[in-house]
């Protein structure tokens, strides 16, 4: 009996080292380099954006896998390499705010949603030009998963990186921001 107990705690703690926390890097939500190249050359925003941490900071975001620090850095680098991001002088500003991951039940995947508010505002006027929740989702199948002990992790940089990959394609066809 004493062989099993052990037994059954040592498995429980390998079936729980998906829950740990790591936190997630902001590289490994950025989008895939195949994305910047099916952008168009010229868009409207080229060179004229700068990314801000959102100035309502929830502490409690600092304890999740991805918080709006590592959101703010993968955003700043995505639209680097999308020819978005301004050395100097941007007009506008993104800001970028992480409201909730939920991790739905599936019985054939596992699946991550991220809830991401982009906001583009006026740098001289400080109007919002664009103001929109996106949620996406990342997901990975039960027979990929087996064995992997990161599986949380995993999923949510899915997540992330399908909802920073939207945003940025959707930057790339924006004409103008209304800003009336």
């Amino acid at each position: 009996m004493h062989i099993r107990t052990i037994l059954l705690m040592t498995m429980a703690l390998f079936l729980m080292g998906g829950c740990a926390y790591r936190g997630i890097p902001p590289g490994a939500i950025e989008p895939f380099p195949v994305t910047y190249q099916s952008l168009p050359k010229d868009p409207y925003l080229a060179h004229k954006l700068t990314v801000m941490t959102p100035a309502a900071w929830n502490d409690k975001m600092s304890k999740r896998e991805v918080d709006n620090r590592n959101l703010t850095i993968a955003v700043a680098n995505a639209l680097k390499r999308a020819g978005f991001f301004a050395d100097n002088k941007p007009m506008y500003r993104v800001e970028a705010t992480l409201l909730e991951i939920e991790y739905p039940y599936s019985f054939t995947k596992f699946i991550a949603i991220s809830k991401i508010r982009y906001r583009l505002i006026d740098n001289v006027s400080g109007k919002i030009g664009y103001d929109e929740v996106l949620t996406l989702s990342g997901s990975i199948g039960r027979f990929e998963a087996f064995g992997n002990n990161q599986v949380l992790s995993l999923i949510t940089e899915r997540a992330m990186r399908e909802n920073i990959t939207h945003f940025i394609k959707l930057l790339s066809i924006k004409n103008k921001p209304d800003l009336s």
